[in-house]
């Protein structure tokens, strides 16, 4: 980061604030944010936070009496400025404004600007009617030295408007555009980001895309559920959850004051390797869209006499095993077999000599990182039904542990019992799971003693060290989770499957919960999610290649998550890992059954949580605070 004074010395200081591009077109014209602008940095010193206060995108901009009273048809930015301490030398903080470009109808006296100090009393207006590319507009310098900056916050507003009480609004007006955006410096600082709201920092991610190549963060779109069809018996509004896609997204959040060591994971270059064996030599995996994972040999070293690479017919022009047989790869590779790509291609050998085709490039050797109790990853930023608003989904980076066990079964029972209907808000009662995390051993950081239905043993895990913190507490709240549902939903009718009204308790506002189906199936981009299925999708999806390490030989494991199967109070809807590595799928089980259950613990942040340090990396995860 640049520093404007490199002589002086630092001081501590935090700033937040959001830069912001706008373009306009028609009516007289409409305002539209090009993006959701919270991007925030620190000038040292001082906290600067500059909002957007609403989501005005689409907005019409109509000619307006004044700009207090003008509504939707006024843009306007909340400024909020102080000092986070007392300060030996002086800092000051300037406010631009830079116009980026302006279309000439716009150069009009009547569309104006004004800034406005917390008592109304205008700081700085002007209008854009000489107004050029390029043109940088000074609202605002705030300065310890004539008292302007304190530690006492500091309210300003900024409008744009078309003042429709000064005169004309020529029709040149319509159909124009602009883009400005806010420059703050300041003087013995240096600049960095800090605060962001942490549910619009995550869809300021939003790539645009379907979310089927690479990783990242995609939207994905909900239409409304009628009240007849929901659990709450009212209409569940129409939303865009922004969720993080692909093998390899920077989704590592860490909650605070949960240091403990409980796990740890295989790593390469920064990225989750899905290891199953020492993480020693890492291969990564082209799988043919544009996706890749990293993998340890444990591939080779599982199955050492039915792998073989691929071998190129030049007659057929074809690629082939060493006995001649066609190579069938379209569940594991999904570009074109040309002979390159088949020279490259792992073949393991499976039912029927079924392969699955791998391209494999050895990269190195892993990395073990240690794993905190307190390392979640983000499933998304997710509308929450509870509060109104959007907030990050988080589940835990590993199962559930107390440092040396992470597999147990549970009787998933009902998240009841019922408060009113079939509603609940119990946090004591029922499940045996929905109490640990919610009011229990896991939630209070103490000992309680379970059943391990894989064995037929009860067991006692100390939690005192494992639980969640105190700190921790205090960035969530409750949150809303659902209970429909139904056997032999299309992948597509997933999420509305979960929210249908069911004969138990059909939905319950908690504190921590587990994962639906949808967030799983909803990691591996629109294509596959809007399919009837996920079959081939598999290595696209963060959460299975996350879990991998758990398969072992020819065991299978199942993650249980929140949505019974079917109403029935003793069935969930689980996850099945197996030791093939490239066969998770969304199963039915019962507990009590021959396989061990990994449980993940899933919550909501509160929606004024904030990120304050990290980039998502399993190196340098997001913090957050209130």
């Amino acid at each position: 980061m640049e520093k404007t004074n490199k002589k002086l010395a630092i001081v501590s200081v935090l700033i937040a604030i959001i830069v912001t591009s706008v373009g306009v077109a028609f009516g007289y014209f409409i305002w539209n944010s090009t993006s959701d602008t919270n991007i925030s940095f620190t000038v040292e010193g001082a906290i600067v936070e500059l909002s957007d206060g609403k989501d005005i995108t689409g907005a019409n901009l109509m000619p307006v009496a004044s700009y207090t009273t003008g509504g939707d048809n006024v843009i306007q930015k909340d400024i909020k400025v102080k000092l986070k301490s007392e300060v030996k030398d002086t800092v000051t903080v300037d406010f631009k404004l830079k116009i980026n470009s302006i279309d000439s109808g716009l150069n009009n006296s009547s569309f104006k600007y004004n800034l406005v100090n917390a008592s109304g009393t205008s700081v700085k207006s002007g209008t854009f009617e000489t107004s050029k590319a390029g043109d940088t507009i000074s609202l605002l310098t705030l300065s310890t030295e004539d008292n302007s900056l304190t530690t006492s916050e500091s309210n300003y507003t900024f409008y744009v408007y078309i003042d429709g009480a000064s005169g004309d609004n020529p029709s040149s007006m319509q159909n124009q555009s602009f883009d400005f955006s806010f420059d703050v410096t300041g003087t013995n600082s240096s600049m960095e980001r800090i605060t962001n709201n942490a549910a619009k920092f995550v869809q300021n991610l939003d790539d645009g895309s379907t979310g089927d190549s690479g990783s990242g963060v995609y939207k994905v779109h909900h239409d409304a559920i009628s009240a007849e069809n929901s659990a709450t018996g009212e209409e569940i509004p129409a939303t865009d959850d922004y969720r993080y896609y692909g093998p390899n997204p920077n989704n590592f959040i860490l909650l605070p004051d949960m240091d403990a060591i409980d796990g740890k994971l295989c790593t390469y270059d920064g990225h989750e390797v899905d290891s199953r064996s020492d993480c020693t030599t890492i291969y990564k995996q082209d799988m043919g869209d544009g996706n890749y994972v990293y993998l340890d040999e444990y591939i080779e070293n599982k199955f050492p006499s039915t792998v073989q690479y691929g071998t190129w017919d030049s007659d057929n022009n074809k690629c082939v095993d060493n006995s001649g047989w066609d190579v069938e790869t379209t569940n594991t590779y999904n570009g074109a077999v040309t002979k390159e790509v088949c020279e490259k291609m792992l073949l393991v050998n499976g039912n029927s000599r079924f392969y699955v085709g791998r391209i494999l490039n050895k990269v190195g050797n892993g990395e073990y990182k240690s794993t905190q109790t307190g390392l979640y990853r983000i499933i998304g930023s997710i509308y929450d039904e509870y509060e109104k608003g959007y907030r990050l989904k988080i589940v835990k980076a590993i199962p559930l542990t107390d440092g040396t066990t992470s597999l147990w079964g549970y009787n998933p029972g009902n998240w009841g019992p019922a408060t009113n209907g079939t509603y609940s808000d119990n946090l004591t009662e029922g499940n045996g799971l929905k109490v640990l995390l919610n009011s229990g051993a896991w939630w209070n950081k103490n000992v309680s003693t379970f059943h391990d239905y894989k064995n037929e043993t009860d067991f006692s895990i100390d939690f005192s060290d494992f639980g969640i913190s105190s700190s921790a507490k205090k960035i969530i709240n409750r949150s809303r989770f659902y209970f429909g549902g139904e056997p032999y939903t299309p992948v597509s009718n997933i999420y509305n499957m979960e929210r249908g009204m069911t004969s138990i308790v059909s939905y319950w506002d908690g504190y921590i919960g587990l994962m639906y189906p949808s967030d799983y199936i909803m990691t591996v981009g629109g294509n596959c999610y809007n399919g009837s299925n996920i079959s081939g999708c598999d290595h696209k999806n963060w959460i299975a290649s996350s879990m991998s390490k758990y398969y072992r030989d020819s065991e299978f494991y199942h993650e249980h998550l929140i949505t019974p199967y079917n109403g029935n109070l003793y069935t969930v809807f689980d996850i099945v890992y197996n030791s093939y590595g490239t066969s998770v799928y969304m199963d039915m089980t019962s507990t009590g059954s021959d396989y061990a259950s990994l449980i993940r613990p899933t919550l909501y942040l509160s929606k004024d949580v904030s990120i304050v340090s990290g980039d998502g990396t399993i190196s340098n995860p997001y913090q957050v605070s209130k």
